[in-house]
């Protein structure tokens, strides 16, 4: 039921500060779900929380996974009570539950002292709600369990972490690696370290170290350009396209990508691009788009197009794109970017590239050039950035990756787990 590497997480639970951190998939986060009826049962009456990076995500990763190993009588659906707050039901004490991604979360954990707290994807949280648990936790029998992926060494976590150590916290800072999961098959682990190979998301995702993300954003692509650049999609391939809209401020331009992304949601390709990066006022950047739409239903008839996402920061500018495609007799909706998290988007991006599934058509030169441009800022940052400075070509990234984000998940779901 357990790994070597969890069995000493739970046993060696009797810490103030308990984290583990390291590769996914590696058996840190379902260990810790045994460590909660542990703390329930063995603490005092206090005020107990979880904390994740949104209430969505702390549900998905920590309580429905609880709920089925110890069922909805143990761990109830989460509740708002008359006070406003979230709360869940775990063998029988209540716990508050709440999302940590922004500053203005600090104010979910304010008032009352806590007994315990559960923090899920803590590299996500914003430091100031950490520093403010810090102050909440304020009982000697209080202590906090908590997971992450590491990041960059210039992180505040790992910065907190090597302070706490100088001056003699009690810290449990557990490493994880895949190899510790002895659960997990041999092929699996295989084709994850051909995925990741050459990349940051090795160091971080397999070996489980803080490193530096450093020079280009997307090695696989820079290494084997030739294997990805493709002269047209392939024959018999069904699916459809997708178009992403980045509008241009100061110092960008105006840029489109149609996107193919195949029935199964296993393959994605670049079809088309297009970016000025010239001034342009909004009759003209209408007249350009509808020119794009345009010369993507001629040259892909069999192929619908299933939706626009565009620049949710620029709402007139949206709404310019959908008057003019229905004034040209598209039927096509302007949705609004989901904006995802931008590393959120490349580790997504590396992870196609490493299998294979993700190609671009050689009359893309705009989106080749793009990809061969991105490159990390200094390391010197706490979190990773991709460079966007005006000297590589940030906004066809962004409507590129405005164009598959919807069905991101999905797509990654299919490609890994044949879901």
């Amino acid at each position: 039921m357990f790994t070597p590497k969890q069995i000493e997480t739970i046993n060696d639970r009797h810490h103030r500060w308990n984290i583990d951190y390291g590769a996914t998939r590696s058996g840190k986060t379902h260990g810790s779900y045994f460590k909660v009826p542990y703390r329930i049962a063995e603490l005092p009456e206090g005020n107990m929380i979880m904390i994740g990076k949104t209430l969505s995500t702390l549900s998905y990763n920590v309580l429905e996974p609880m709920r089925g190993i110890f069922g909805y009588e143990h761990v109830s659906e989460v509740k708002k009570g008359s006070d406003g707050i979230n709360y869940c039901n775990i063998f029988g004490r209540k716990m508050r539950v709440v999302g940590a991604d922004n500053k203005r979360a600090v104010t979910k954990i304010q008032g009352a002292g806590l007994i315990y707290a559960y923090l899920d994807e803590l590299t996500t949280h914003h430091k100031d709600v950490f520093m403010m648990l810090q102050s909440r936790l304020d009982s000697k029998e209080a202590c906090c369990d908590a997971t992450c992926n590491p990041d960059a060494p210039n992180h505040w976590l790992k910065k907190w972490q090597e302070e706490s150590e100088q001056k003699g916290v009690d810290l449990a800072w557990r490493q994880f690696t895949i190899y510790d999961n002895t659960y997990l098959d041999a092929e699996f682990i295989k084709a994850l370290e051909l995925e990741y190979q050459g990349t940051v998301y090795f160091d971080r995702f397999i070996l489980g170290r803080w490193v530096a993300a450093e020079g280009s954003c997307y090695p696989h692509f820079i290494r084997k350009k030739s294997e990805f650049i493709i002269p047209k999609l392939p024959e018999g391939e069904q699916g459809f396209i997708q178009i992403g809209v980045d509008f241009g401020g100061n110092k960008s331009g105006q840029a489109f990508n149609a996107t193919f992304i195949s029935s199964d949601l296993r393959r994605i390709y670049a079809l088309k691009d297009y970016r000025k990066t010239e001034q342009m006022d909004p009759d003209k950047l209408n007249l350009e788009f509808i020119k794009f739409v345009k010369q993507i239903s001629a040259f892909y008839p069999q192929y619908q197009i299933m939706g626009v996402w565009a620049d949710s920061a620029e709402q007139v500018l949206k709404n310019g794109l959908q008057s003019s495609l229905i004034k040209n007799g598209f039927g096509i909706k302007v949705n609004n970017s989901m904006k995802r998290e931008i590393n959120e988007r490349i580790r997504f991006e590396n992870m196609m590239f490493g299998k294979r599934r993700f190609y671009i058509l050689d009359c893309c030169d705009i989106t080749i050039d793009a990809f061969s441009g991105a490159v990390w800022e200094d390391n010197t940052k706490m979190v990773d950035v991709r460079l966007d400075d005006g000297t590589s070509n940030i906004d066809t990234l962004d409507a590129f990756e405005y164009s598959f984000e919807s069905v991101m998940s999905q797509i990654e779901l299919s490609v890994n787990y044949g879901k």
